[in-house]
């Protein structure tokens, strides 16, 4: 058997054993994430509105702003830290409470 024919059939074999690997990872890719809810305000124009819960993601149109708004990411939250996240938005000085004010500052300039 010349040297090609045998790394032609030892490539194939490594493929082979290889695909079950990537299988495994999309699967994993697959499972389902916990559903976000959204804490902060109501967006201009019906954009969005506050306790929307995503359960497939957030969208790739509210993503956008992520970059130039860092806080408005920060306002989407497990749905099972709704209760403390809430609590924590009452305190003027509390992180969920300066990234709320800064998405409506955010916002309102874009209005």
């Amino acid at each position: 058997m010349s040297s090609r024919v045998k790394n032609k059939q030892e490539k194939e074999v490594m493929v082979e054993q290889e695909q079950p690997k990537e299988i495994v990872a999309e699967q994993k890719k697959l499972e389902p994430q916990e559903a976000l809810i959204y804490v902060g305000p109501s967006l201009p124009g019906g954009m969005l509105t506050k306790y929307t819960i995503f359960s497939n993601g957030i969208p790739d149109h509210l993503k956008l702003h992520f970059e130039k708004c860092p806080a408005f990411k920060r306002l989407f939250v497990p749905v099972s830290q709704l209760s403390a996240v809430e609590s924590r938005l009452n305190y003027a000085t509390s992180a969920e409470s300066v990234f709320y004010q800064q998405t409506v500052q955010y916002f309102s300039r874009k209005g």
